[in-house]
């Protein structure tokens, strides 16, 4: 790939990659290899990347693709990865952004011992929430020479913190009032309390996501990723409807599989690959353009069609996500099942 430079440097010839992209650890993959021991101990047999994290709190939304939630990841050395409110969010922008910063080792040590001890009285596996597309958090810690896992399904920060107090943000399903439609005017909400609603989380679960977010720093530096994973997917036809460019996958990036058929990729989850800390120079050039096209952006590789997206990734961010792929698997420890 050639990019055009000034007129004193020339233009700017980025080397050709003859590598091929390697798929990211499937879920099926991550089953084989890991089990849950006593309580809520999750263990991998490929064992965990010492550059991971100790603790790390996450949200996701299983309804599609959001931005970025409340989450926390700290290092023993003091390192912290988190989320931060935007002050001012535009009405489509994200309502949260990534920073990173410091915080004291000895704050770091009776946060892991805290939230460990927590965690040891909880199952793998809660629900408050009697639906689907619901948020479900996770945390994982290292405790001592093992790790825990557990989340919680359909609970939002409000939630938490209320249950962290001894409190519910909710009215038990028996106490339930709605309006009558007919009493109704044209301005008035209607709403259910508890709608949806099964239970309060673990309140030893709520105090470690307390905990946690309040180990945040006030302020902190952008997050800048350690590698990234690029997500395929099969061209959407709203948008080749609207207009769409069709651009060749650059040279510079590992091309993907010749087996790889986007058409066949899962429209929500895609088709997942890695992209090695090396190529990070390029995936930035990549993401750009994407950023930066006024319209979306169809991508040419061996002769196929995909729509794609980038994945920003901490480091041993894949370790953490095998943790929590195996601890949701198994459920809670009596049987009652898995995460939906």
């Amino acid at each position: 790939m050639v990019v055009p430079a000034n007129a004193c440097t020339g233009p700017v010839v980025y080397p050709v990659s003859t590598e091929v992209l390697q798929p990211s650890l499937a879920d099926q993959s991550v089953f084989a290899q890991c089990a849950v021991g006593a309580g809520n101990e999750v263990r991998l047999s490929g064992g965990v990347d010492p550059d991971a994290p100790i603790v790390v709190l996450e949200e996701e939304h299983l309804g599609g693709v959001q931005p970025p939630q409340p989450m926390v990841a700290i290092w023993p050395d003091g390192r912290i990865l988190f989320t931060r409110p935007v002050e001012r969010p535009s009405p489509d922008g994200p309502r949260f952004e990534h920073l990173q910063g410091t915080i004291p080792v000895a704050t770091v040590e009776k946060i892991i011992r805290d939230v460990a001890a927590k965690l040891s009285t909880v199952p793998h596996y809660t629900s408050t929430y009697a639906g689907y597309h619901g948020q479900i958090t996770r945390i994982v810690v290292r405790d001592g020479a093992r790790w825990r896992g557990a989340s919680v399904f359909g609970e939002t920060e409000s939630g938490f913190l209320a249950a962290a107090a001894g409190e519910r943000d909710f009215a038990p399903p028996e106490r339930q009032v709605t309006r009558p439609a007919q009493q109704a005017t044209s301005s008035d909400v209607i709403v259910v309390g508890g709608v949806g609603r099964t239970g309060s989380p673990p309140r030893p679960f709520a105090e470690a996501y307390r905990d946690l977010l309040a180990a945040r720093p006030d302020r902190g530096a952008p997050f800048t990723s350690y590698e990234f994973d690029v997500v395929f997917f099969p061209v959407d036809p709203y948008w080749v409807d609207r207009g769409a460019a069709v651009e060749d996958w650059p040279r510079e990036l590992p091309n993907p599989p010749p087996t790889l058929a986007p058409e066949q990729c899962d429209s929500y989850e895609g088709c997942r690959y890695v992209l090695d800390a090396k190529y990070n120079d390029a995936v930035k050039r990549l993401g750009r353009k994407l950023r930066d096209a006024k319209v979306r952006l169809i991508f040419v590789a061996n002769q196929k069609q995909s729509m794609l997206r980038l994945v920003a990734l901490y480091r041993g961010e894949r370790s953490i996500d095998a943790l929590t792929t195996c601890s949701g698997h198994f459920g809670t420890t009596d049987g009652s099942g898995p995460e939906p």
